[in-house]
């Protein structure tokens, strides 16, 4: 299996509130899919009722919920589940209002859904009992994976990573698998998800930073095939140090500098705006994603070695 979706994850309703009605559109037209949380349904909402077309993946706010003091726990969860039936037709799949702390509640709350007559995406994190994997993996088609964003890119998913798909593998088991908070070139990359997501595109901008493909001397073009670098555009970044500059034009040779502007020009991005306007950062983010998408060898299946492993 070969990754089918990326997912941007509050994609269209933050670039709603930034008034970026140009990237709603490619939400709209289906350039770019949108993940969205229960948490934030007003805003959802609003997006459903005005962009018709739009069906997005509903996530179910299980990590904001575990920080905000939620006084019905049960009450949150029907609400979660009539909305979801009020808007059937509106979802490309949602997600189990799964806990990060107790699988048994996971696996409760996965059968109560289904038994108020709706068909949630189940959740396995980084940390549970394997047997958890096992059980959704055996009774499920569509399964996600998450608890993997918050270690980072460590050894840690590396072995949970070769662990699920050698045991799907050695048993010939058809599932999908959906990556949750992760859009590291190294796993979103190296391994067979059917689908990912990530804030990555969102936060970088937050935090007034933008990605850029590395440039192929040899090919003459930018390859987003590979690990890309980041680079600060504005002062709001919050990663400054006293020797980390604000502007790339005060950290990279004049050849970088030169490439970095040539790639900024071919995307139709204005340098001088991303140092104050961060709804143009997320315009160079989301086309970073959108570009990489269409790279024909985006989709095509990892190699796998006998090890297990699954990237090089």
């Amino acid at each position: 299996m070969s990754l089918d979706r990326l997912y941007l994850a509050r994609f269209m309703t933050a670039s709603k509130r930034q008034h970026a009605l140009d990237l709603c559109e490619r939400g709209r037209e289906g350039k770019v899919l949108s993940l969205e949380s229960f948490w934030d349904h007003n805003s959802v909402s609003k997006i459903l009722e005005e962009y018709p077309e739009v069906k997005i993946l509903l996530d179910s706010g299980a990590y904001t919920l575990e920080n905000q003091k939620v006084k019905n726990y049960q009450q949150y969860l029907d609400s979660y589940i009539d909305y979801i039936l009020k808007q059937e037709d509106r979802w490309l799949g949602y997600v189990c209002l799964d806990d990060v702390h107790d699988p048994s509640i996971s696996w409760k709350n996965q059968k109560y859904m289904e038994e108020r007559g709706t068909a949630p995406i189940p959740v396995y994190h980084h940390g549970e009992d394997f047997k958890w994997f096992e059980k959704y993996a055996n009774e499920y088609p569509y399964m996600g994976v998450g608890g993997v964003a918050r270690g980072g890119a460590g050894e840690g998913n590396r072995i949970l990573f070769d662990k699920i798909f050698k045991y799907i593998r050695d048993r010939n088991l058809s599932i999908k698998l959906h990556a949750f908070g992760i859009t590291s070139f190294r796993y979103m990359m190296g391994y067979p998800w059917f689908s990912v997501d990530s804030t990555t595109w969102l936060k970088y901008a937050n935090f007034g930073r933008v990605m850029i493909p590395r440039y192929d001397a040899t090919k003459k073009r930018f390859n987003y095939l590979c690990t890309n670098f980041v680079i600060s555009v504005s002062d709001i970044s919050l990663h400054k140090s006293d020797t980390d500059h604000s502007h790339y034009s005060l950290v990279y040779d004049q050849v970088t500098v030169a490439r970095i502007d040539e790639y900024f020009e071919m995307i139709g991005i204005d340098p001088e705006k991303l140092k104050t306007e961060q709804a143009e950062r997320l315009r160079a983010n989301v086309y970073y994603y959108e570009r990489l998408q269409k790279e024909e060898a985006f989709h095509r299946p990892p190699k796998s070695r006998d090890d297990g492993a699954l990237f090089e």
